[in-house]
């Protein structure tokens, strides 16, 4: 006979095993990729005459970003490239947004402006600036990002050396810190963004190239198509159709960019609902090819991305079970342990290990990354499980009504997404 004490054992271990596994996983990629290309041996691969460095567009779709845009676009203009396009794209804003791109185009030759009257969404913005562009490579950029001065170069380096590379996405940074759900976010992004991406360009394929700051190559835009408008995430939905037509996608942590993150729980929970959704819409688009010999080097990527789903709804089942049985008289099951400190010892170091890994890889582009070593503890406990609940409220909802054809506007999310 199956008891409840059986079911909660092996959740608890299937939970605890992907921890372990998929942490050792990912710190070995991260540091084999670390040590093969974050190395001084090769800083020869960015040593790249001006004359034959391609010409990039840089595109900044921006709606109701008046605070903002105006960093993004002074922090282009500083940027260390020697033919560059820039194109501002205010998509209908009910704001000043407009003013601010109109002021900063009498300070900078190169930007253009490209004003919609009616709000058509990111996608749609990003394609009609594509259409206008002159640039062999197109990198998209956050209203509110601010690009490193080296970043475009870096960036630029492997569209020279790899005739097959498709895109190629860069390194963001948390910047507006302070309060407690950045700093769990500045975990987040060096323990799981950075550090998965190492280990995914090992694998072969990667999740998605960030629409903090993506590059892809004129032709290959050409070739696949743009950005689906009808996707929650477009950014992952390209990157994927991209990679299944067989071109390279690298991540190139020198492309430091700036970002602002949530800094209240009402934001990044909407934050985290789209980003749940346009995964599972990309999985149901995508999936097919876990069936596809050829395409077999993206199976681990389709397999992470299922299993972590998996999990995260796991996680979520057994804190409230756990919280459950502790709190209410089940009797029956007096030997039940609902939370073996093993487990959670084991879960909690290798969470540390995977961090503490990231954070000392990143030093090289950030000395202050291990300033971030203080929300450790946090993480695995308060911030898992936000995300796992925005997770478990979207998955389901999404796999029984894809949205499929539904154009996606953009979302005022001030505060901030």
């Amino acid at each position: 006979m199956i008891t409840l004490n059986a079911v909660f054992q092996w959740i608890l271990l299937g939970v605890g095993l992907y921890v372990l596994v998929a942490a050792a996983v990912w710190i070995a990629g991260a540091t084999r990729f670390a040590l093969s290309r974050e190395t001084a041996g090769a800083e020869a691969f960015y040593d790249i005459p001006d004359g034959d460095l391609p010409p990039i567009t840089v595109l900044v779709p921006a709606y109701a970003e008046e605070i903002t845009i105006g960093d993004a676009l002074d922090a282009l203009r500083v940027v260390d490239y020697p033919d560059l396009e820039i194109i501002a794209i205010d998509d209908g804003s009910p704001d000043r947004t407009a003013d601010v791109i109109a002021d900063r185009m009498t300070r900078d030759p190169r930007l253009r402006f490209l004003r919609k009257e009616v709000n058509e969404g990111k996608a749609m913005a990003m394609n009609d600036a594509i259409a206008i562009s002159r640039g062999e490579v197109i990198v998209v950029i956050d209203a509110d990002a601010q690009v490193a001065p080296g970043a475009l170069r870096a960036i630029a380096a492997h569209f020279v050396r790899i005739p097959r590379m498709g895109g190629v996405t860069g390194n963001p940074r948390p910047t507006n810190l302070g309060t407690w759900l950045a700093e769990m976010q500045v975990v987040e992004f060096a323990a799981q963004v950075s550090l998965m991406r190492r280990a995914q360009v090992t694998w072969g394929r990667i999740l998605t190239m960030s629409g903090v700051v993506s590059a892809f190559r004129r032709s290959v835009l050409a070739d696949v198509g743009v950005f689906d408008p009808s996707m929650a995430t477009e950014d992952i939905e390209l990157t994927w159709r991209v990679q299944r037509r067989f071109y390279d996608v690298r991540y190139e942590p020198r492309a430091i960019v700036g970002m602002r993150v949530p800094t209240t729980l009402r934001a990044l929970v909407r934050q985290r609902l789209r980003w749940g959704r346009g995964l599972v819409q990309v999985l149901l688009r995508h999936g097919s090819l876990l069936f596809r010999w050829r395409n077999r080097r993206h199976w681990p990527v389709i397999a992470e991305a299922v299993i972590s789903l998996v999990w995260w709804h796991a996680l979520v089942l057994l804190i409230i079970l756990g919280v459950a049985f502790t709190a209410i008289d089940i009797g029956g099951y007096e030997n039940l342990s609902p939370f073996p400190w093993g487990w959670i010892a084991a879960v909690l170091i290798m969470a540390i290990t995977q961090l503490t890994t990231a954070l000392l890889i990143d030093r090289r582009y950030d000395p202050t990354a291990t300033d971030g070593l203080w929300p450790m503890p946090w993480y695995p406990i308060g911030y898992w499980f936000i995300v796992g609940c925005t997770t478990l409220a979207v998955t389901i909802p999404t796999l029984l009504n894809p949205g499929s054809g539904t154009h996606v506007t953009w979302r005022v999310e001030r505060d901030r997404e």
